[in-house]
């Protein structure tokens, strides 16, 4: 499917998304965010213990400061993404990439996290880390 023709109104409802499940990270509400991850998403970190363990003491660090950017110019296309992570057709025509850029920690690198986010075909949006 083609990429990259979402409507302003999704790109928002992207950027709503990662900020909650990004947010949600941060609380230490794991189950909430592991929830918003698409199946595909969830299956390289094989549990949502594994997942707790591996997002935990970073995202408590985070504590709110990062900054989302919706379809990064310094990026290759959605469809580039999809293809080197997953390798599998996702449907793309209502997606949106979205880099989620965090701070400098004690103890841990600045870094970044890319994220494509979809409609569910049951409603709500689904993200894909892509990174």
């Amino acid at each position: 499917m083609p990429a990259e023709t979402a409507t302003p109104a999704e790109v928002l409802a992207a950027s709503e998304a990662i900020d909650r499940y990004t947010a949600a990270l941060v609380r230490g509400d794991y189950p909430t965010a592991w929830a918003m991850l698409a199946p595909e998403a969830q299956t390289p970190w094989g549990s949502l213990a594994t997942f707790t363990y591996e997002r935990g003491a970073f995202f408590t660090s985070v504590a709110g400061r990062y900054t989302i950017d919706v379809w990064p110019a310094d990026f290759a296309p959605i469809t580039l993404w999809v293809t080197q992570t997953y390798g599998a057709a996702i449907d793309l025509r209502h997606a949106v990439l979205v880099k989620v850029d965090y701070p400098a920690l004690a103890g841990n690198n600045a870094g970044f996290t890319v994220y494509i986010v979809s409609p569910r075909l049951s409603g709500g949006l689904e993200i894909f880390d892509v990174r």
